[in-house]
This record gives C-alpha cells, sequence and structure tokens, in this order.
C-alpha cells in the first residue's frame, strides 16, 4: 500500500502539502499540485478512507446496533457484522 509520505517524497513536497491538494485547498501552486497528481498516478496511490476518518473527529458515519434478545451474542454480531460489510461496501464504491 502506498502512502502519503512516499508520494510526497516522489513529488518533492511535505506530507502535508500532499495532503491539502488531496482536500482540495486553493493554498497550493499549481506547479505543486501538478507534481502531486504527477506521483499519485505514478505510484497508484489511493486515500486510506479508515485512516482519514481516524484523523478526524468525524467520520460521517453512522452506528446501529440491531439485536435481537433471543439470539446469542455471537448471532447477532454475524448480522451486524454482515450489514457493515454491505454498508461498507456500498459506500467505499461511492454507490
Amino acid at each position: 500500500m502506498v502512502t502519503s509520505e512516499q508520494v510526497a517524497q516522489l513529488a518533492g513536497v511535505s506530507r502535508a502539502t500532499v495532503s491539502r491538494v488531496l482536500n482540495g485547498s486553493a493554498h497550493i501552486s499549481d506547479e505543486a499540485r501538478e507534481r502531486v497528481h504527477h506521483a499519485i498516478k505514478a505510484l497508484g496511490y489511493e486515500p486510506n478512507i479508515v485512516a482519514q476518518n481516524l484523523a478526524r473527529p468525524r467520520s460521517r458515519m453512522i452506528a446501529l446496533g440491531l439485536f435481537h434478545e433471543n439470539e446469542g451474542l455471537a448471532h447477532n454480531l454475524d448480522v451486524l457484522r454482515i450489514i457493515f460489510i454491505s454498508i461498507w461496501s456500498g459506500t467505499s464504491t461511492g454507490a
């Protein structure tokens, strides 16, 4: 997995500059923005959504717990796992 640090190193900028480019900040020179985009493409960089959400005060995710009182904990966790995977698959593909 390619990191933003590797993108920064190839582009010759700081990791903070890579972050600013990815977040669409206007305070980046066109030259630096172009170098970062070139490095992203060359390395095949894809942002880690989970890491981004951990670093932000808000994840824009909703947690929902559904429990059936007559089923055991293992069953309820399996159901939640299936729901989470379904939701995550849909959100990570942009659906």
